[in-house]
């Protein structure tokens, strides 16, 4: 008779069934793999010594482990236990004497005790090992290289080229290799030989190149072998572009531009080339080149040249730069200038060159012929894109000029519309952010304290906002002036508005007034350091150092002193041409003011006075 069970009993047999199965099929953990993980953790934390007392128990156990031995080798090489390495890779090598790595392994520490010829041995045995693979004798130059026997690693590279040919791996060790050891003109070849393979290449060639043209020796060189190939291969016009580089590289920008007019007839560029050059010096300030090279564009290209309109525009830019870097920017050059930003709207009003040149003309108007009527004409006699970010500078210049013509509320609008500017560029962010501290400076300028510190907060509290630290110096001076020192205060914002307006006159009154009325060093200094800048625009440059010095003198302590006496040193130098009293001045910002962001720069302008190289 069949036996019933229980269910409880059934379910308690299956369950205990299933448990026993499942504890059955669970792998057991070796004492081994417990130490390696163990090692491991050793290693990981940067026991190094508990890692390699641990790895030397497991090599014993297992000694032809990879694994074992990789990390015993990785932690004796840490601590620089080399003597204790090398008894290890020697037995191991009676196993495996066929690995390439472990016999570069051997050489590198025969080297390092001493044992130069056995050393050499062992590389030519890994040579020998791994004689058909290319990645061999990389290997083991590598490992010279690695201890400085550059030599011999210059030898192993030539060998290896012997033996597999042309190979741009090798090419490029054996350029460096020869650009360590000063041999420039080998390393200039090496990297020059890579671009016969083509004008692909041209980036890594001036890659590898750039390894010896910081010296006059190395760059010379390279120009020399550049030169040799020109004419050699004719009609590859990478060198000629290459060699181009190399004269911009050396600082010889007017050879490099001879270069670069047969570059663009050999490739029948049409002025590309030129362009592109001119284009290039432009956009790091090597605004004389870039002028000659548009000059000659215009000469040799008609009006009809689809680069001309862009040509033309770039050209009286670059003028203008220069006249700004050169302080000399007078009425007579703002005049010429305007002119010739006239020519480019014969092209064309819209797009970006149009737009360009209105916004140029408008602010050659406004800032140097001090007519900002007249700057606000050309502004509004033709639209703008919405779509572009010359659409939101114009705006956000109208409004500057609305201002300058004493129309508060207008100038806010304006402001207001710029934050509202719909552009997505980073640019049209930061003009945004200018716009928005503008048109709270607007408020303060009326007199609205307690909004415009609403504005100036929303400003803070975006990190992000370019316009931030303006607006806390803002919220810093209310705090501190508004109450106490309110009368001085509304004398120093009347002078801020003035110096908006370009008003230095009234600027200045209001700066003596703030300064006569202020209860606080704080807003007295800031309210100085403003006459300061008026009485420079005004060219009363010897009143505007006194002043500045008046600052250094009785504000030593305060927030503008290091500014200010860079600025007297700079009117010194720059308005007064009295060299002497501006290395003095530039000295004292040295002595008196050592972590000064003024500093450098002030160091930098006396290296120059005297000649020095930058």
């Amino acid at each position: 008779m069949m036996r019933r069970f229980s269910p409880i009993l059934l379910s308690t047999l299956t369950f205990t069934l299933i448990a026993w199965t499942g504890l059955r099929g669970q792998p057991k953990i070796s004492d081994e793999d417990r130490l390696y993980k163990l090692a491991l953790s050793y290693e990981a934390s940067g026991d190094l010594p508990g890692a390699a007392r641990t790895y030397q128990e497991l090599l014993k156990s297992d000694p032809d482990s990879r694994n074992y031995f990789e990390g015993l080798k990785r932690v004796w090489l840490q601590l620089g236990r080399f003597d204790a390495l090398a008894p290890v890779v020697a037995e191991r090598l009676v196993r495996f004497g066929n690995d390439v790595d472990l016999l570069i392994l051997h050489a590198e520490l025969l080297h390092r005790s001493g044992k130069g010829g056995e050393a050499d041995n062992a590389w030519k045995s890994a040579l020998s090992v791994g004689a058909k693979d290319v990645d061999s004798y990389i290997k083991v130059g590598q490992s010279q290289m690695g201890l400085r026997l550059f030599d011999k690693a210059v030898a192993v590279y030539e060998q290896a080229r012997q033996r597999f040919g042309r190979n741009s791996l090798i090419a490029d060790r054996l350029g460096r290799l020869y650009a360590i050891l000063g041999d420039y003109k080998k390393s200039a070849n090496e990297y020059l030989d890579m671009l016969s393979e083509g004008s692909g290449r041209l980036s890594y060639v001036q890659s590898g190149l750039s390894l010896i043209t910081d010296t006059p020796a190395g760059v010379e060189a390279a120009i020399e072998v550049t030169q040799h190939l020109v004419e050699v291969r004719k009609g590859r016009t990478e060198y000629l572009e290459l060699l181009s580089w190399l004269y911009s590289e050396k600082g010889d920008d007017s050879s490099a531009f001879e270069v670069v007019k047969r570059l663009d007839r050999e490739r029948n560029g049409r002025g590309s080339e030129i362009y592109a050059f001119a284009d290039k010096m432009l956009r790091v300030g090597k605004y004389g080149e870039a002028i000659r090279a548009y000059e000659y564009f215009l000469k040799e290209f008609d009006k009809d040249h689809p680069l001309t309109p862009s040509v033309v525009y770039s050209y009286v830019f670059a003028l203008q730069q220069r006249y700004s870097e050169e302080g000399n920017l007078s009425k007579v050059a703002a005049t010429e200038l305007i002119n010739q930003y006239r020519e480019v709207l014969e092209y064309g009003k819209s797009g970006s060159i149009g737009e360009g040149a209105r916004l140029a003309i408008a602010q050659l108007q406004a800032d140097v012929l001090n007519q900002p009527e007249e700057g606000l004409k050309v502004l509004e006699s033709d639209p703008f894109d919405q779509r572009s970010t010359n659409s939101l500078e114009a705006l956000l210049l109208r409004a500057d000029l609305t201002l300058r013509t004493a129309d508060i509320l207008e100038a806010r609008q304006l402001y207001r519309q710029a934050t509202e500017h719909q552009g997505n560029s980073y640019e049209a962010e930061r003009l945004r952010d200018v716009a928005r501290l503008k048109y709270a400076e607007t408020l303060l300028f009326s007199g609205d304290y307690t909004e415009a510190v609403d504005s100036l907060t929303v400003l803070t509290n975006d990190v992000g906002s370019n316009a931030a630290n303006d607006a806390l110096d803002w919220l810093i001076l209310l705090q501190e002036h508004l109450k106490k020192d309110e009368a001085s205060l509304k004398h120093f914002v009347d002078g801020r508005y003035q110096m908006r307006r370009r008003d230095w006159k009234e600027a200045i009154i209001s700066a003596e007034a703030a300064v006569a009325e202020s209860r606080d060093e704080s807003l007295a200094d800031d309210a100085l350091f403003m006459k300061v800048v008026a009485l420079r625009n005004l060219e009363r440059y010897g009143e505007a150092v006194e002043t500045a010095l008046q600052i250094v003198e009785e504000y030593s302590d305060g927030t503008h002193a290091d500014q200010a006496l860079f600025l007297a040193a700079e009117i010194s130098e720059i308005n007064m041409a009295d060299t002497e009293r501006a290395m003095q001045l530039y000295t004292r910002v040295l002595v008196e003011y050592p972590i000064s962001q003024r500093a450098t720069e002030a160091r930098d302008r006396i290296r120059m006075l005297r000649g020095e190289g930058m």
